[in-house]
């Protein structure tokens, strides 16, 4: 096969490889052997994660409750339901905040992470991360509450951008 294709549409043996080692690295390759000096920054950002200044791809900018209130997600009024937890803090706007969060970590970060169906993902930062002019104390703690399938919804994203990216690519590689 071409090393397009290869890139395209990699060996059935490399179908349960992660997504950091399959797509992306035939893209990078590619993007190498083609001069392609966006695909290639791309590939690179993806792979080894992006830098702190970098614009993020809307799928890596998912939105997540911002709080400083640190929920128990154990709580036995949620009635161990992870919907009843979304619904209070939808209707405390004042405590929860919805917002999109840069996530630029390496493709493998998002890899090695998941949630369990029916459970909150909890990721606890500090004040000082976020862009926000505050009078509070730049240790502070603050929690970023999201649905279990955030992870999985960002490597679709990942998925689906290198393929278009690649296709594009094939397409204008294409003799007309």
């Amino acid at each position: 096969r071409s090393t397009l294709a290869h890139a395209l549409f990699p060996a059935p043996s490399s179908a349960c490889l992660p997504l950091s080692q399959t797509r992306r690295v035939n893209g990078y390759t590619l993007s190498i052997k083609l001069s392609d000096k966006e695909l290639r920054t791309f590939c690179e950002h993806e792979i080894g994660g992006y830098p702190s200044d970098a614009k993020l791809p809307p799928y890596r900018m998912p939105k997540m409750y911002f709080s400083l209130e640190d929920i128990n997600p154990q709580y036995v009024g949620w009635n161990g339901r992870i919907a009843n937890v979304f619904a209070y803090m939808d209707s405390n706007p004042n405590h929860f905040a919805l917002i999109p969060v840069a996530m630029g970590h390496a493709l493998s970060y998002f890899e090695s992470q998941s949630f369990a169906l029916n459970t909150l993902g909890v990721m606890r930062r500090k004040v000082s991360e976020f862009p926000v002019p505050t009078p509070m104390d730049p240790d502070t703690p603050v929690f970023l509450y999201s649905n279990p399938d955030m992870y999985q919804r960002m490597l679709g994203g990942a998925r689906h951008e290198v393929t278009q990216r690649l296709l594009h690519k094939l397409r204008s590689l294409a003799p007309t």
